[in-house]
């Protein structure tokens, strides 16, 4: 959950502008397991707080968590709940949009729905590339290192062997002389 959101509330910003940018990011979590099994609240708001003091430190992050598991017998089966768990089950598009058909707020919920996708998939495709030019980056100055290693092993064992034979050819011809 942290992962996201923080993911999401730091990609506001373009490169350049001020953290006043920033909007109230919200990561909504219903899950069908008991996450908090000391109590039997079914629903809570986290958020960033002073320990100590519980003073809220800022409201532009915040955690929604709707544990399905707690729900009472006699919510768990409203009608409305039920559209909402189906729409959030949905497996294919197809499911979604006949959900969406079903509830004027599930259909709005759809369309913002589809809105993000679009926007995640270009968002998606611009971090493959990023990751690619990263990647290419890195090989290429791996190998430039590994080149000039070997270049100067090279260097090195050529100009040994060099030294070698003109020191010997050297003491050759002082022994002539």
């Amino acid at each position: 959950m942290l992962f996201y959101l923080s993911k999401i509330f730091a990609g506001q910003l373009k490169k350049g502008e001020p953290y006043e940018n920033l909007k109230k990011c919200i990561h909504v979590s219903i899950l069908d397991f008991i996450h908090f099994e000391k109590d039997t609240k079914c629903y809570r708001t986290i958020c960033f707080c002073d320990e100590k003091t519980g003073k809220k430190y800022t409201d532009l992050m915040e955690i929604q968590v709707l544990e399905l598991k707690k729900l009472p017998p006699d919510i768990r089966s409203g009608d409305d709940l039920i559209k909402w768990m189906k729409f959030f089950g949905g497996k294919s598009r197809k499911e979604f949009a006949a959900m969406a058909k079903t509830d004027s707020y599930i259909e709005e919920a759809y369309k913002e729905l589809e809105k993000l996708s679009a926007d995640e998939r270009a968002k998606l495709e611009y971090e493959a590339r990023e990751r690619a030019i990263r990647d290419y980056n890195s090989q290429m100055s791996s190998a430039l290192r590994r080149g000039e290693q070997k270049g100067m092993e090279r260097g090195l064992k050529r100009g040994m062997e060099q030294g070698l034979e003109r020191g010997m050819q050297q003491g050759r011809n002082r022994r002539i002389a």
